[in-house]
Parts: structure tokens; C-alpha cells; sequence
């Protein structure tokens, strides 16, 4: 999973895609689910939280990926 990331920080669906909020979302969430030091060691935590920044809007919502639909939730 740990090639799934992306530069920018959060996780795409597939090697040559970019980083996507909900596969970020379903990847963060399945390696706590694992839960062991290795998988939470995958997950870059710095880079996830400033690459999400990027993504949030003054109104509260979300892009979910860079020029991606946009998600209030």
C-alpha cells in the first residue's frame, strides 16, 4: 500500500493515479485496522495533513482530488 501514496501525500486508487480523498480515506482506515507499528509506519502523516490543507476550501468543503468534484462532508 505504501507505493499507493503519493508524493503530494495522499493515497491514489492505482499507481498512476493521482491522490483522491476517499482512497486516502480507505487506505488510512485500513491500516489502522491492522493496527500494527508497520502499518501505521506507511501512513505519512505530515505529508497527508498538508496535502488535505491544499485540498480544503474557505467554505469548509473539501476538493477531493487537485480540479476534482467538490464534498462538504
Amino acid at each position: 500500500m505504501k507505493k499507493l501514496q503519493k508524493e503530494q501525500g495522499g493515497f491514489g486508487g492505482g499507481f498512476d493515479q493521482k491522490p483522491h480523498l476517499a482512497t486516502t480515506y480507505a487506505a488510512v482506515c485500513t491500516l489502522a485496522l491492522v493496527g500494527t507499528k508497520e502499518a501505521y509506519a506507511v501512513v505519512d502523516r505530515e505529508k497527508i495533513y498538508k496535502w488535505m490543507m491544499s485540498m480544503k476550501l474557505p467554505s469548509g468543503g473539501f476538493y477531493m482530488c487537485e480540479g476534482g468534484e467538490v464534498d462538504l462532508r
